[in-house]
């Protein structure tokens, strides 16, 4: 059991994560609520995260490893603090998401598998005679 001082090894909060550098992110209020819409572009997908998930993702600059990252955010911000199970959870999600990468973590073996589960689908649906279109009249 690791020590006050020492903390348990945490794939998500030790690796170094970088954005995808496509990612467009919109910020919006709404009814005095701030969130952000991320759009990835290449998969023509859209996330909403809220003001306190995106301050996090804002911070990622592909350098710093998550621990890094939330000393930085909680030192910088008294109204928010970041715990560990907060930044390893927002980690995971944006790396299973695809809009962040990790040398430590095997994205491009994800991505293949997506990839090829979507054309699997799109085969799958092209071959239902349900779904077949046919042209009898103009």
């Amino acid at each position: 059991m690791p020590g006050p001082a020492e903390q348990a090894p945490d794939p998500w909060l030790d690796g170094v994560l970088s954005l995808r550098t496509e990612l467009k992110f919109d910020v919006r209020n709404q009814d005095e609520n701030v969130f952000v819409v991320i759009e990835d572009p290449v998969r023509s997908k859209y996330f909403q995260v809220g003001d306190r998930e995106y301050r996090f993702i804002a911070s990622i600059d592909g350098r710093k490893t998550g621990r890094e990252l939330i000393e930085k955010l909680n030192q910088s911000s008294s109204e928010t603090t970041y715990d560990e199970t907060d930044a390893s959870e927002i980690c995971q999600w944006l790396v299973k998401s695809n809009l962040a990468f990790s040398e430590g973590v095997d994205s491009a073996k994800r991505l293949t598998q997506q990839a090829d589960a979507m054309s699997r689908a799109k085969m799958i649906g092209l071959l239902n005679p349900i779904s077949c279109k046919f042209n009898l009249f103009n």
